[in-house]
């Protein structure tokens, strides 16, 4: 499917000539995200009186809106090919796997559920964040090293390292790669909020014993976008937390769902979605 934008190139007697540019729903998808977060950002902006943090905030909005006009411009000039915009351009649109990792039922960091799951949406076309795979782009190593990590920032104190290190997890990590021909390019790995925003749907595991905490806070997000939320589980309803069950279940507009198992799951998004399985990838 493709979008087309319009823009007003101006002459030089003032006259408006309209130019309509077509993009893929990709380029769009990724162009109308960076919208919201400079919205995001400069409704923050409107409401702060530390001086210090507007500053800080000013200069990451002034960064946001570079990127905005250097995307646009990417896509007006079509001299980015779309899988640069993205290493999911081949899929049909993106999920991410919420549920615990500091504290599971199966103690293993999150990974068992996620990793038996994955290849069955591949197969179909859907790109996975799977944050127990993602962590290591952003912090440099596996999630039990960083939670580890974590821990100990809490007991030595050192809650401001520890401030930085969980925001490389929730907003992602930009860098400045410089180019050969002496111009850079702002770089940003996905954080776990970018995550919600740009997935079609949330698939949530939740087991008696898991302890969710970050999982909560992209439940409440994936709510408040309008993004719904697929619920695998084995405990009954009436033993999940109200607000959770409420958050799950309200999600997306009320199409929040809760199945038994992953083959309920399954089975549902092939009919909503009419997906069709095309290949199992290895598992990992």
């Amino acid at each position: 499917m493709n979008f087309g934008i319009t823009v007003n190139p101006v002459d030089m007697n003032g006259r408006h000539d309209e130019e309509i540019i077509m993009i893929s729903e990709k380029a769009y998808d990724k162009l109308l995200h960076d919208i919201k977060r400079i919205a995001i950002t400069f409704e923050s902006l409107s409401e702060l009186e530390d001086l210090k943090v507007k500053a800080k905030l000013k200069l990451l909005a002034d960064s946001e809106l570079k990127r905005l006009i250097e995307d646009l411009e990417e896509v007006k000039n079509k001299k980015t090919p779309e899988e640069v915009l993205g290493d999911y351009g081949n899929y049909l649109f993106n999920t991410y796997l919420i549920g615990s990792m500091e504290a599971t039922a199966d103690k293993d960091s999150g990974k068992g559920w996620r990793q038996e799951l994955s290849p069955y949406l591949k197969a179909r076309k859907i790109y996975v964040f799977d944050p127990t795979r993602e962590e290591i782009a952003k912090v440099g190593m596996p999630t039990e090293e960083f939670h580890e990590k974590l821990t100990g920032l809490q007991l030595s104190g050192n809650y401001d390292i520890f401030v930085e290190q969980m925001d490389l997890i929730w907003r992602g990590k930009s860098t400045l790669n410089r180019n050969s021909d002496g111009t850079s390019r702002l770089i940003h790995i996905l954080g776990d909020i970018d995550y919600v925003e740009r997935s079609k749907f949330l698939i949530m595991r939740l087991k008696e014993g898991d302890r969710p905490g970050g999982t909560i806070a992209e439940l409440v997000i994936a709510w408040y976008r309008g993004i719904p939320v697929y619920l695998i589980t084995d405990m009954p309803k009436f033993k999940i937390n109200k607000s959770l069950l409420y958050f799950i279940l309200d999600s997306g507009h009320r199409l929040g769902r809760i199945f038994k198992n992953q083959s309920q799951l399954i089975d549902y998004i092939d009919i909503k979605y009419d997906l069709k399985e095309e290949n199992i990838d290895g598992k990992n």
